[in-house]
């Protein structure tokens, strides 16, 4: 996952940016509550950041990739990535992760 995760970060930092860009869009409010909104839209976001992607190790790797493969921020091709080449199968929702995290870890 190391490899990955700096893409990963990446993806799940424009999706942030996205959610910004669209609260600041919003005429119907003031600009303070969409200061408030951002405001707690980041705070909710640090924590997650932290989750996801702070201490990464063996023994978190599970989980990390189930919220991440469900949050759509991992994709099958990026699974591919984390596989021996001659282990690579089809590899598609959360039990995906869990079989990648077996070949990963595991041996198969």
């Amino acid at each position: 996952m190391i490899r990955l995760q700096p893409v990963i970060l990446d993806r799940y930092c424009q999706s942030i940016i996205s959610e910004i860009d669209r609260i600041g869009k919003q005429a119907e409010i003031s600009n303070h509550d969409k200061y408030l909104e951002i405001f707690r839209l980041m705070k909710k976001h640090d924590r997650e950041i932290a989750l996801l992607f702070d201490n990464t190790r063996r023994s978190n790797a599970i989980e990390q990739l189930v919220v991440l493969k469900s949050r759509g921020l991992i994709e099958n091709e990026d699974l591919y990535l984390l596989t021996p080449i001659g282990e690579r199968r089809n590899f598609t929702g959360l039990t995906g992760c869990y079989k990648i995290y077996r070949i990963i870890f595991w041996g198969g």
